[in-house]
């Protein structure tokens, strides 16, 4: 907590105006990835829920090793476990789809809420009311404030 209040009075002092963007930007950044941790635990349960069905199959297959045997359904019992554990594939290959777009689309706002701080900043000098350091403190006051 010392490091953000720390963060923002610093950001605050050196150029608000970098601040104040900052502060906009930032609820839209934390959104992005919220989202996309409500769908990875949405589908963490999925994959838990496949996953326990597929060690049901292979526990009462093990249970009853000897009936399967003695009727030669080996073959049905190998099938039914595959079968099973292609619902944790599909479930895996979204989770890896979901996280791949939610890390991805969260950084590039974050990017993007670092572009626009620049650039701010660079009509900022240009017009005299700030300078480089100032900005570059705040920038950075405000990223490691976030972290």
């Amino acid at each position: 907590m010392a490091t953000f209040f720390s963060g923002l009075i610093i950001g605050f002092v050196n150029c608000w105006q970098i601040t104040l963007i900052t502060l906009a930007t930032g609820p839209f950044i934390v959104a992005a990835g919220g989202i996309s941790n409500v769908f990875l635990h949405r589908l963490a349960e999925n994959i838990q829920d496949a996953y326990a069905e597929a060690a049901s199959i292979a526990e009462q297959a093990i249970s009853y090793i000897g009936t399967l045997y003695a009727f030669t359904n080996e073959t049905l019992a190998k099938y039914s476990y595959a079968t099973s554990l292609q619902a944790t594939l599909r479930y895996g290959i979204l989770i890896s789809l979901v996280q791949g777009l939610g890390l991805g689309f969260t950084y590039g706002l974050a990017i993007c809420s670092c572009a626009l701080q620049l650039w701010v900043g660079r009509i900022l000098v240009t017009h005299g009311k700030a300078h480089g350091g100032e900005i570059v403190a705040a920038l950075f006051a405000i990223i490691l404030s976030g972290l």
